[in-house]
């Protein structure tokens, strides 16, 4: 008879390769879930590139995983709702974590096109990615934050990472508005790493791109954002409010504000926000008493 070793044997000593195996899927993967650039995609490469992980080289397919805080399980579940899986969402105890893992060689080929693969330190954003707003909302919901300085009460967004992914950011957040922030870098332990943050109106402009009406995004960080976009800056219109109706101050604040609606808006081309672009022309050309601006 014929032995299957003897054939391995026999094809190795002939200088041809034993193609690996890769075992039946028994639980259902949208294996073109990135094929398509549409706003989802996007948001989950972003995310992918700040907290999620391609390797390859075990044997088999490679593996895509996604840890997070426990606290942060549901948006693990919106990522196998992205992926159209029903793989199980395992438990970490050790990290007090949760992690998703999924094997697709057709997921992991998508996103080395887009950036998102290898080591962290090796990965950058591609071209079409760096214009994206929800590619970077996915990466600010990563590596970022959203927050309110309790210091000076005045909104801020930040940004931790690898340079090219750092100045990349902070390129995206000039085209929105102007600002004299700069990224930096700092060594945590050995480790190099960049830093941008940006406050005051101008992160209340990149904050408005990045969230408003986002059709996905970290839940807490969503919540955040939506704070500060009610409030305004340094307070919003409640602290406004309790100033005289005719202060030159009031209506300054209110001004400001209306413009930083009218920027954060505007966006860039793949981003804009039409109805809100149209509303804050409107509240703007009240403010101002003007005729209202129209695109021709």
């Amino acid at each position: 008879g014929i032995n299957k070793n003897s054939v391995y044997g026999l094809l190795q000593s002939a200088g041809i390769l034993r193609r690996k195996s890769e075992k039946p899927r028994t639980r259902s993967l949208n294996d073109r879930a990135f094929n398509t650039l549409n706003s989802k995609a996007c948001y989950w490469a972003g995310f992918l590139l700040a907290d999620g992980s391609v390797i390859r080289g075990y044997g088999g397919s490679p593996m895509i995983t996604l840890t997070l805080a426990n606290r942060d399980r549901s948006h693990i579940r919106k990522f196998r709702a992205f992926l159209g899986s029903t793989h199980r969402i395992q438990s970490v105890p050790t990290q007090h974590a949760t992690r998703l893992s999924v094997r697709s060689r057709p997921l992991a080929d998508a996103l080395v096109q887009y950036g998102i693969a290898g080591a962290k330190a090796a990965r950058a954003p591609t071209e079409t990615m760096k214009r994206n707003r929800d590619f970077w909302r996915g990466v600010i919901d990563g590596d970022g934050s959203v927050y309110i300085d309790k210091r000076d009460n005045l909104p801020g967004v930040s940004l931790v990472g690898q340079e090219t992914v750092v100045l990349a950011f902070e390129e995206f957040a000039r085209r929105l508005t102007p600002f004299t922030a700069t990224s930096q870098c700092r060594h945590y332990g050995k480790m190099p790493l960049w830093r941008f943050r940006v406050t005051g109106r101008a992160a209340r402009v990149v904050i408005a791109a990045l969230y408003r009406r986002a059709t996905v995004s970290l839940e807490r960080k969503r919540q955040q954002a939506s704070v500060i976009l009610k409030r305004g800056v340094g307070g919003g219109q409640d602290a406004v409010s309790q100033r005289s109706p005719r202060s030159k101050n009031l209506v300054l604040a209110t001004v400001r504000n209306a413009v930083a609606d009218y920027i954060a808006s505007e966006g860039c081309s793949c981003c804009r926000d039409i109805m809100g672009h149209t509303e804050a022309r409107r509240t703007l050309a009240k403010l101002l008493k003007v005729p209202q601006y129209e695109d021709k």
